[in-house]
């Protein structure tokens, strides 16, 4: 696996994108370390070419641990909850305690919003291979987006103590520090460190950037997601990152241009969030049609059938508001921002942009922002 895949904060937070892309660098990880034909699909973003080569597999009855995770991971990413989900029962079949298929299954369990499954089996993964640093930094992330930030907040302060001079380990624990809202006392600082062990790493400047946007200097953001390498830039969760930083520094025309590469060559699966960012954007660049329509596309996204982490509420929350459903809107904002009281980091993010949409005469908007300002006022005290 690269460097800068392996610390797990291309998690990426609330709408703008700071809790997510694990599965990214798990495909990458793949691509790396395998030549399977399957993993080399997935990062292609050929789905069809992947789930050809799976029934080819099964036909030929080499559908092994490691192929059926792969398959789920796919029909997850196609947006396919309820295909993803039906693998489940033959991949723990096949599951054992091989610890590479063990951390990929709790991997794609909390992906698929199955926590507590998922959490178990990255700890069964770290303790059959307790070298695997991967697995220990998706733990401390998961747990947070879990909603168990202070464990989680402890386990990567003990992985950091562990592993001093590894960037993505700082990374992630300062991406668990900015879900807390502790963006001044360890954040910045954990950021910070982590640049110090790769200038021009991933996830090194993705927290950093995350950490001084929390702060207020969205510029300084952009500078840091603009150190990364051009040739680490081609990936949604870089155009999503810099687009939200460029639509909260008023930069409406390239947060628009942005967004709209993320959409493009983002999975069907975290669509949504993207199309909320994008909404806010074109609503500040005064195309309100457009805005309508880019949220409507996020919220008829929403599927019945499956769990959503913290950041897709918050999004398809926005994507009510925008599409003009305000009474739904108002009561998911209010209703979420007290379920995940404890990320505040993440309804500091969702104020902000609701915030932008409050500017462009969003009906609800102040109401909504009114709501979460109560929340983490109660929060502190």
């Amino acid at each position: 696996m690269t460097p800068r895949r392996q610390g797990g904060s291309r998690n990426a937070c609330g709408p703008g994108g700071m809790v997510d892309a694990r599965r990214y660098e798990w495909l990458d990880r793949r691509r790396t370390e395998r030549s399977s034909f399957v993993p080399d699909n997935l990062r292609k973003r050929n789905f069809d070419n992947a789930v050809k080569r799976y029934n080819f597999l099964v036909r030929a009855n080499q559908a092994t641990c490691e192929v059926l995770i792969e398959y789920a991971v796919t029909l997850e990413l196609m947006g396919d909850y309820s295909g993803a989900v039906s693998q489940l029962p033959r991949i723990e079949e096949k599951l054992g305690d091989n610890s590479e298929n063990l951390g990929n299954f709790g991997w794609l369990l909390a992906d698929l919003g199955m926590y507590e499954t998922g959490i178990k089996h990255l700890e069964r993964a770290i303790t059959r291979a307790p070298g695997l640093k991967q697995w220990q930094r998706a733990l401390a992330l998961i747990l947070s987006e879990d909603g168990q930030i202070e464990t989680a907040a402890n386990y990567a302060k003990e992985l950091t103590e562990m592993n001093p001079y590894d960037g993505p380990m700082w990374a992630a624990r300062s991406m668990v520090e900015s879900l807390a809202g502790n963006y001044a006392t360890s954040a910045l600082e954990y950021a910070e460190q982590a640049v110090e062990q790769d200038p021009f790493g991933f996830n090194e400047n993705q927290a950093l950037a995350f950490a001084r946007s929390g702060l207020g200097d969205h510029v300084g953001a952009i500078e840091a997601m603009e150190r990364i390498p051009e040739g680490e830039r081609d990936d949604d969760i870089y155009h999503r990152c810099l687009g939200h930083f460029q639509a909260l520094v008023g930069d409406s025309g390239s947060a628009v241009e942005s967004l709209r590469e993320a959409i493009k060559i983002t999975d069907p699966a975290i669509r949504p969030k993207i199309f909320a960012l994008h909404g806010v954007a074109l609503l500040a660049q005064g195309s309100q049609d457009e805005a309508r329509k880019s949220f409507e596309s996020g919220f008829t996204a929403r599927s019945a059938k499956r769990e959503y982490k913290a950041d897709d509420e918050l999004a398809f929350a926005l994507c009510e508001l925008g599409s003009g459903r305000t009474k739904s809107g108002i009561s998911n904002i209010q209703e979420n921002s007290n379920k995940y009281r404890q990320m505040r980091g993440l309804l500091s993010e969702t104020s902000a942009l609701l915030k932008l949409m409050q500017n462009c005469g969003v009906a609800g908007s102040d109401q909504c922002i009114t709501s979460i300002a109560k929340t983490l006022d109660t929060g502190s005290q």
